[in-house]
């Protein structure tokens, strides 16, 4: 049984596993091609996986996969056919502001490494831009105030299915 438009959580739950089981390992790459200056990148726990932009997560590094909208071809038959356009956020924090704006652009290569140009069943995934935030005051943790800022990549994912 089709379900048309419930393809964007399959398109959003495959894009979420393939972050998990190949994010770090791809951070691990960046890690070691941008040794200078030095910049400490904490694996991301699987933990640390939502849907929905409305959280605040506890603890930092986080990402988020958003869906913003879903395109239907409306010429297909005995098929669906859509594009499914997702945003993923990679939110990061420092105490150091010049540091943490080089944390997130390598966090930023890590999911686009992770991401782009992808195959994963029956969707293919491609990054069409990324985004950097203004860096952020955060509460005060600890012993001192932590800054926040994220890279955002755009996704296009084509989605087909036969019915």
């Amino acid at each position: 049984m089709p379900f048309g438009a419930l393809l964007v959580e399959s398109a959003v739950n495959s894009v979420i596993a393939l972050l998990r089981s190949q994010f770090n390992t791809n951070l691990a790459v960046v890690w070691s091609n941008n040794p200078q200056p030095p910049v400490t990148l904490e694996n991301l726990q699987i933990s640390r996986f939502y849907v929905s932009e409305a959280i605040d997560p506890l603890q930092a590094p986080a990402i988020f996969v958003i869906a913003d909208r879903s395109d239907h071809d409306l010429s297909a038959q005995n098929f669906a056919k859509q594009t499914h356009t997702l945003m993923v956020a990679v939110l990061v924090e420092d105490v150091e502001v010049e540091t943490l704006t080089r944390k997130a652009w390598r966090y930023g290569q890590a999911a686009w490494l992770t991401l782009h140009d992808k195959a994963v069943g029956d969707i293919k995934i491609l990054v069409e831009a990324l985004s950097y935030s203004p860096i952020l005051g955060a509460a005060t943790r600890g012993e001192g105030r932590q800054f926040r800022k994220d890279v955002t990549l755009r996704l296009r994912v084509m989605h087909f299915e036969s019915f």
